[in-house]
């Protein structure tokens, strides 16, 4: 598979692959609310998001595959704050710096956030290599609701 990644905007076609992905064990666990997320709340939760014109959701593509979500919510202050998944069977590909470069340009260029922001798990490295990598510094720290210390970046 290619490191290429080119972004389709998220539909609610896209619920039921979105939620299986976010249901994934590893990503259940790297996000700050760890639970698992029921459907109605899902399909409710991606409505809203289609709406809002502050945020944004991609589906990245490789090679064809549809190979994880990025998302970018504008903060009151203009910062993009970033989330983003891969899809299960992509992980260690080299798809997520892509993924998530290719994710930023798209919220400057259609949100005007030409900042951003993310919070990642302390325990998290694969997450906090990933954004250290791709240019965001460290610039806080806050408690997720379970505890855990969680590292603010910002680019």
């Amino acid at each position: 598979m290619t490191a290429s990644v080119t972004l389709r905007a998220a539909s609610s076609a896209d619920a039921s692959l979105l939620l299986e992905w976010a249901n994934d064990p590893p990503t259940r666990a790297a996000s700050l609310t760890t639970a698992p997320i029921g459907r109605p709340e899902h399909v409710a939760w991606l409505a809203r998001l289609l709406s809002d014109p502050r945020r944004r959701l991609w589906i990245g593509v490789a090679a064809g595959q549809d190979i994880g979500q990025v998302r970018i919510e504008v903060a009151d202050d203009g910062a993009g704050v970033v989330s983003i998944a891969l899809a299960p069977g992509v992980r260690g590909r080299g798809l997520a710096r892509p993924l998530l470069l290719a994710g930023l340009e798209a919220a400057a260029r259609e949100l005007g956030a030409d900042r951003a922001r993310a919070v990642v798990r302390g325990s998290n490295e694969v997450a906090r290599r990933l954004f250290e990598g791709s240019g965001f510094a460290v610039t806080g720290s806050l408690t997720a609701p379970d505890g855990e210390e969680c590292v603010v970046y910002e680019r």
